[in-house]
């Protein structure tokens, strides 16, 4: 499928290939039954160079997803700590797909000795100007971050800066990425009123860490009681200071099953469980074969939906554009009247409906007129107003 809609500011320095974090999105609200399903992840090809780390592509994705939706409003001031591979992906993943990124803050715990000389050159306690030579190189001589990944987010506004420590990374920062296990362990890290943690690492955090937090999501609620977690559905984690309850996985949010952050002052956590699974079974399944766990066993598959009838279900004195019509100006212009809705109005370049609007408003036209999304090629222009959406579903049931 290709790209849903076009992207604005640091997006456009990427070229136009499809979102996958959009597809992830799309494929749970057209009837997916889990974020880790190769119904979704044989849609998505791994940018060049990357088909052999597929698993790592997938978590940078599954975190960019969570970000998306349960970071609070507002600029977003990022950290990312892991390897040099992984806070590399995981960066570039997080700068393209995740708006509003201003500040990104780097630790490398397979580099220490770089950010520690870095620092030694700052002038000031917390300086966070971009320092390209630093960033480009380490005392090994090997380049820290990809040239033109320090250029592409220099061009996009976002200042990239290392650090010395995991705790001065997170300083400040409202979304905190830790990649993998390797090198230090975040033990002492300040998690700021209102962030996001999101721990790929597939490991346990500290305790010190954990008692910061106010809610935990993971990515499949079916992978708690398999992956040996302490955090298992249904069941309260208690250590020396906290005890938390899973509030819910990525697909209830992304659906609005789950309202996800409820308070913009809680701190959030968000663990990716299937990293704990990759040295069980292949990570991205052939399609029709379950994600593999620990064991050799699988979580309990949800049965496939019946087929819907074809024929919409709509009022018998409602055409497709009144019903359409409707629908939009009850979600995103409760104070238009329906009536006052031009057919032809682009929702789009008017700013009605927004790229996440854009999400919703084809996974209710999948749903309300039956019709498998998935199956049709379809484009921004499609759903760029009434008359356009009410000619995609009359066309969608012609071919019936």
């Amino acid at each position: 499928m290709g790209t849903l809609f076009a992207r604005s500011g640091p997006g456009e320095l990427w070229g136009g290939a499809a979102d996958p974090v959009d597809t992830v999105a799309v494929q749970l609200m057209i009837g997916a039954t889990s974020i880790l399903s190769a119904e979704i992840w044989d849609r998505i090809d791994c940018p060049p160079g990357l088909s052999a780390k597929r698993p790592a592509y997938r978590a940078a994705v599954l975190a960019a997803l969570a970000a998306r939706h349960l970071l609070g409003r507002g600029v977003v001031t990022a950290s990312v700590i892991g390897s040099r591979d992984a806070a590399q992906l995981h960066t570039t993943v997080l700068a393209r797909h995740v708006p509003g990124i201003s500040h990104l803050s780097v630790y490398l715990t397979d580099a220490a000795a770089g950010p520690q000389r870095a620092a030694q050159h700052d002038t000031s306690d917390h300086d966070t100007r971009p320092h390209r030579d630093l960033l480009h190189r380490q005392p090994s001589d090997r380049p820290v971050f990809d040239a033109q990944l320090v250029e592409e987010l220099e061009l996009a506004g976002v200042v990239l800066a290392l650090a010395a420590s995991p705790a001065e990374s997170a300083f400040g920062a409202n979304l905190i990425v830790i990649t993998d296990p390797a090198g230090d362990r975040p033990a002492a890290m300040h998690l700021a009123k209102g962030a996001l943690l999101v721990n790929v690492s597939g490991q346990d955090l500290p305790p010190g860490v954990l008692a910061q937090v106010n809610q935990v999501f993971v990515d499949d609620l079916a992978l708690t009681d398999t992956t040996g977690h302490e955090l298992t559905a249904g069941t309260v984690r208690r250590d020396h200071r906290a005890a938390h309850r899973i509030a819910g996985d990525l697909r209830q949010v992304v659906l609005g099953e789950n309202v996800g952050r409820a308070d913009p002052d809680q701190v959030l956590l968000f663990e990716l469980l299937s990293s704990r699974t990759a040295a069980a079974g292949p990570a991205h399944p052939t399609a029709g074969d379950p994600p593999a766990h620990p064991g050799g066993s699988n979580p309990p598959q949800m049965p496939a939906p019946a087929t819907p009838p074809v024929a919409p279900r709509k009022g018998p004195h409602m055409s497709h554009e009144a019903e359409i019509r409707q629908f939009i100006v009850t979600t995103f212009a409760p104070d238009v009247p329906a009536e006052q809705l031009p057919a032809d109005l682009d929702l789009l370049d008017n700013g009605l409906v927004d790229s996440l609007g854009l999400l919703r408003l084809i996974a209710w036209v999948a749903d309300r007129y039956h019709i498998a999304v998935e199956d049709q090629n379809i484009s921004p222009a499609q759903f760029s107003s009434v008359a356009s959406i009410a000619a995609f579903v009359e066309d969608a049931h012609s071919l019936v």
